[in-house]
């Protein structure tokens, strides 16, 4: 746990007029929840403010971030399905709006809680007087999806199994292939798209795609078109470096972002119910003791929906 951190921020323009304890969320990174249980000390333009005090561009915003509290590591039954499993690991098929591990906002009911309910290995490594509070919250974890994005996830049951498998991460050693439904049609067939990439200076949860090695992380996807369907598309990514929202960005740089998504996309009037259409088809990965193996989530059914209904309205093949 770390100790209370001293704050002092000031509203930019994009944030004038909004109540105080949203532009805290926004400003910090953390949600309007953890603003009322973490800020201590709260003052706007050296006076004590309320949450609900509206704001204005320029105002000074002083405060105390307070640590977040351990998380609950009770072991809940959360579904997933396992598409493998030995002694050493588990590969599973995560279901879209699982949360990976307990977090801002997400104290309970993440994978991690089910891993601990599933796995008697997990559970007993997450009671080692040995892991600090957050090696708990990321117990097994070898690599992470985002909450929306469905599909594959390997999870390492012991450390030295851990390394072996993060390890090929860190050394782009593994084969990635996720399945997207696009807005829009890329502009060639088959292409790269590669920068760096940084937080938002603006837009705090999300993250921009740079030109120059100014700042951010080197990023870069390989996509091939698989259908085309005039307003849209539906196209397999090849990530081989693995950034927090990479895809996301990185096809909304193309001017094609990935339908339904909430933060790079605008809503789509035609299938305004679509959540994000990001699939982690495939991985191949070393495996202790079995070599080289490859692992499929099979399409969601959302997926087949939205292309069955893309293809009839263009007479092509809904297959």
């Amino acid at each position: 746990m770390t100790d209370p951190t001293p704050f002092s921020l000031h509203v930019p323009p994009h944030l004038d007029g909004l109540r105080l304890d949203q532009a805290l969320a926004e400003l910090l990174g953390i949600t309007r929840s953890q603003v009322k249980q973490r800020i201590a000390d709260l003052a706007l333009d050296g006076r004590p403010a309320k949450p609900s005090q509206r704001v204005h561009a320029g105002a000074r915003i002083a405060g105390t971030l307070l640590p977040e509290a351990p998380p609950d590591l009770t072991p809940e039954p959360v579904p997933f399905t396992i598409l493998y499993e030995d002694p050493h690991c588990l590969v599973i098929d995560k279901p879209q709006g699982l949360v990976v591990h307990p977090g801002a906002g997400n104290p309970t009911g993440t994978l991690v809680h089910g891993l601990l309910h599933y796995s008697h290995e997990l559970a007993a490594r997450a009671t080692s007087e040995e892991l600090d509070d957050e090696e708990r919250m990321r117990i097994g974890i070898v690599h992470r999806l985002d909450k929306d994005t469905s599909g594959v996830l390997v999870v390492a049951k012991d450390p030295a199994t851990h390394h072996f498998l993060a390890a090929q991460f860190k050394e782009k050693e593994t084969k990635k292939l996720y399945l997207a439904v696009l807005k829009g049609t890329p502009p060639a067939r088959e292409g790269d798209i590669e920068g760096h990439l940084a937080r938002h200076p603006v837009h705090r949860k999300k993250f921009t795609l740079l030109s120059t090695p100014d700042r951010g992380k080197y990023s870069h996807t390989r996509y091939r078109l698989l259908a085309a369907f005039g307003t849209h598309s539906f196209v397999a990514l090849y990530p081989t470096t693995g950034r927090t929202h990479q895809l996301r960005v990185h096809t909304a740089a193309l001017g094609c972002p990935i339908l339904g998504d909430p933060l790079y996309a605008r809503p789509d009037t035609r299938f305004p119910d679509a959540t994000l259409m990001l699939h982690a088809y495939l991985l191949t990965i070393r495996i202790p003791g079995r070599g080289l193996l490859t692992f499929r989530a099979p399409l969601p059914r959302r997926f087949k929906q939205i292309l069955r209904a893309l293809a009839r309205a263009s007479d092509g093949d809904p297959r």
